[in-house]
Formats: structure tokens, sequence, C-alpha cells
């Protein structure tokens, strides 16, 4: 026995090895349920255990091996739906203005242009893709599209199917979308007009299965964001590759701007940008990178007096930017900058160089030119994560905060492991007001710092004045400060 009684009144010992238990989940979900914090996972199996009158955890834990349905309530009662319509908005903009057009024009009219909505919760997502449609094409949207939603969460499927929805999942919908295409229910919710209901198809299926079913191959366009955080880095390639076979040729697979999915998947799809997002596409791949470009190299011989360049062996390279790093710490930036421009006259396709003449640039607030230096590196290599982040540095620095939030989510795209982004945009949106977001990104910067990420904020040079403890604290504090709040 793992835990035991402690009353009548069945309450259960917490302090239970529930080891066994997101074992089993991993095992057959794949979903790293371990991630939840231990008194959530004790709180649930309490429960769980309660309604079917047992005080073994050996027992249960033998009871959801050996019955489905068990196993299911226990993780239909773990997993975490938290979604709205038309969340991270900007990709069903993408979706409906450009990748649909596109689609229509190369589509064979024999079949409908198919969609998945991935890890769809309790479909909100579908949902916000046949509204999207329907407004922009009409009653001709039945004739061309077909939507289906899956998730693991069986309960979580039948909420889809029923339609019907409580005032906070449409937090950051149009007015218009709600009168248009919801009525009011005695309970005051709001369900779904009756024909976008019918024409969005729901199942319950788990990502991880050996097969996928016919009625989920050939697919034009998968949506699978924020579902891929709660796996483990060989799981979310596995299913990766999974959803990959089953996209078209030219098809597009979406995540979210945050999630784990960065160049080791890229020999699989290939990552691409539209409008400033990322997406992956299923055809040729981008062209691989240019040499940088010519206005940069000029930028910079122009930040530093002229000087006759001295050609240095590349094995120095190593050992010379070390030595602008170095006076740069120091503060001494225009013998950093001296250093910096040999290395870069000498070997123009030195990224470390640029970001480092960027950082200083940002130091000294000559914010133009360290901008001027960023877009250029992007210019020849999109993914290249610390430009994003040293634009979104600028952005914030300026008190453009909505352009600092995207620059942001964009480095995030390349690398989620880095901090920086998370807690620059918590304290953006603390000044903003939307705290629900900034305790979110605090705990997300808590998080990475516990699997020992400081080290991986992804700068060649911003200097730091705080130390990793002193960043803990600081997180944990504005945490407080804003449950208060909330």
């Amino acid at each position: 026995m793992f835990g035991k009684k402690l009353d009548n009144q069945n309450i259960f010992i917490m302090n239970r090895n529930i080891k066994p238990f997101t074992d089993l989940i991993k095992q057959r979900t794949g979903l790293a349920i371990e991630k939840l914090c231990k008194d959530t996972v004790n709180e649930k199996i309490n429960d769980l255990m309660q309604l079917i009158h047992l005080d073994s955890d050996a027992e249960y834990l033998q009871l959801l091996i050996n019955d489905e349905n068990e196993f299911l309530k226990f993780l239909n009662m773990l997993t975490i739906n938290e979604t709205y319509f038309f969340r991270e908005d900007e990709y069903i903009k993408i979706f409906a203005n450009h990748l649909i057009p596109e689609l229509l024009e190369q589509r064979n009219n024999t079949r409908k242009i198919r969609i998945l909505s991935a890890g769809c919760s309790t479909g909100e997502e579908p949902y916000s893709l046949a509204l999207a449609l329907m407004e922009k094409f009409g009653p001709a949207y039945y004739n061309f599209f077909s939507i289906t939603g899956i998730d693991i969460d069986n309960d979580a499927i039948n909420i889809a199917k029923k339609g019907i929805y409580r005032e906070k999942a449409f937090r950051t919908t149009d007015l218009y979308f709600k009168k248009s295409y919801f009525e009011k229910t005695d309970n005051k919710e709001y369900k779904i007009n009756d024909y976008i209901n019918k024409n969005v198809k729901f199942m319950t299926f788990n990502l991880l299965s050996d097969t996928y079913p016919d009625v989920l191959q050939n697919m034009d366009i998968i949506f699978y964001r924020n579902v891929s955080i709660y796996f483990e880095k060989d799981i979310q390639k596995k299913i990766f590759i999974k959803l990959s076979d089953i996209l078209n040729p030219n098809g597009y697979l979406i995540v979210s701007s945050t999630e784990t999915l960065t160049h080791s998947f890229d020999n699989i799809l290939s990552l691409i940008k539209i409008n400033d997002f990322f997406l992956f596409y299923k055809g040729k791949k981008v062209p691989e990178n240019q040499s940088l470009t010519d206005s940069a190299l000029s930028l910079l011989k122009q930040s530093t007096a002229a000087q006759e360049t001295v050609k240095i062996k590349p094995e120095n390279t190593g050992d010379l930017f070390d030595e602008a790093l170095l006076w740069a710490k120091k503060k001494e930036y225009n013998k950093a900058l001296d250093i910096i421009k040999k290395i870069i006259i000498n070997t123009p396709d030195c990224i470390q160089g640029y970001m480092l003449h960027a950082g200083i640039l940002i130091n000294l607030n000559k914010f133009e030119n360290a901008k001027e230096i960023c877009l250029n590196i992007l210019q020849s290599d999109t993914l290249s994560m610390e430009p994003y982040l040293l634009l979104g540095i600028i952005a914030k620095l300026e008190n453009d905060f909505e352009h600092a939030l995207k620059r942001f989510r964009e480095a995030l795209y390349i690398n989620s492991y880095t901090w920086v982004s998370y807690f620059y945009m918590a304290e953006i949106y603390q000044k903003q007001e939307k705290f629900d977001l900034a305790l979110q990104k605090y705990n997300n910067v808590i998080k990475l710092l516990e699997q020992k990420h400081f080290d991986n904020h992804g700068l060649t040079f911003f200097p730091f004045s705080f130390s990793e403890e002193n960043l803990m604290h600081m997180c944990q504090y504005n945490i407080k400060q804003l449950e208060q709040l909330l």
C-alpha cells in the first residue's frame, strides 16, 4: 500500500510515490504528467480512489493497468484543457488569408481541403477555423473544406461535440462572432449554431498510436498548437514524424510560437516564415543560408575609425573574439569594437562577432545601428535566434511593447529554453496589467531555472545585473504579487 486512510472522511496521506502512476501515463500516451505539481496529482488520485471506494494505491494502480475506462477517467482528470476561441489568432489569419487561397489554387476539384486540429481539447480551435472559413467563403465552406478535431481526453471531445461554452471561452473573441454564430442557453452558456457544429467532426485519439486511421490521412493543414509542451523530447519528435506522415505534399503543420520544435526537426519538414510567423511546410526546403549582406559589413566599417586591415589566421578568430568579449564585459567598448572590426572584415560570416557588436551598440544606446545589424543577419538566416531576442530587447527599451512581444515569441520559437524571452514578456504583461499572462510567463522562467537553463539565455553579450538566485527570488516575489491581484 502506497497511501492509506487517515480518518472516516476518506482523506489520504499525500506523501505517496506518484511515479508508478505518471510512468503508466507516459508509457501509454507519452504525456509527461510528472511536470504537474505533485500535490495536484495526489489530490486527483485521492478523488478518484474515493469515488470507487479504494484505499490501496497498489490496488488502484492495478485497476488502471487492467481497466481502460478507469485509465481514461484518471487521464482526463489530469490533462489540462486550457483553451479559448481564436487563441493566437495571428495563425488563424495566416491560415485563412494565405494558406487556404494557396491550397485552393492547387486543389484537385474531386476532393475537399482537409484540416486537422490535433489536441483540440474542448473544440474551440477547430470551431475557430470553421468560423474563419465561413466568414471568408460563406456557404461554399461546406463544399470545399473538411475539419476534424482529435484529442486523447474523451470528456473534452464530448464537450466539443455538444459545442456549448461558458463566457470564459470567448475572452479574446470579437463580440461579432459570439452574436453571429452562437445562441445563448438558459444556463447563460453559448451553443454554437447547428450548421457549424454538424460540419466539424470530433474523435478521441491518442497521437502516440502506432497507426492512424484512414479518416486522419491525407491532411492539407494540421494545427498542433500548445500540445507538444506536455511531451518529452523523444515523444515530441515521434509524434511530429507521425503528423508529417499524414500531411499531404505542399501541406502545412502549424505549432504554437512557444513550443519546443527546433532545428533538429527541420530535416522532416521545412521551417518557413510567413508574415513574421513560423510554420512547417512539407515541400522543398528554404534555400541554404547565404552570406551576410554587404550593408552589415558596411555599417561595421562606419561605426569605428578607419584603420588598416590586418589579415588574421582563421584559428586566431576564437582568441580574438574572447578578447573582444572580455573588453566588452569591462565596458571598454571602443577596444572591443576595434577587435570585432578585425574579426568581421577577415571572417565575414562570424555571426558571433555581429551579435557581440549589436549587444555593445545596445549598451551604448545606439539602437538603430543595432537593429540594422540584427535585421541584416535575419535576411540571410531567418532561424538565427539571437537577432529576434535583441530586437525584442530594443523594442522593450523603446516602450514599443507589442513589437517586443512579437520578437520574443519569434525567439522562443527558435529556442524555447531562452528564459530571457519569458522574463521580458512577463515584465511587459505586468506593465500592461495583463496579470494572468504575466503570471504564466514568470512561472515559465522558474521552470526553466529549475531545469538548469540559466546559462541558456541565448545572448552573446548583454550583461545581467542579477544572479540566477536573485532571478528566481524576483520571479517568485512577482508571482505572489500577481496571485494576490488575481
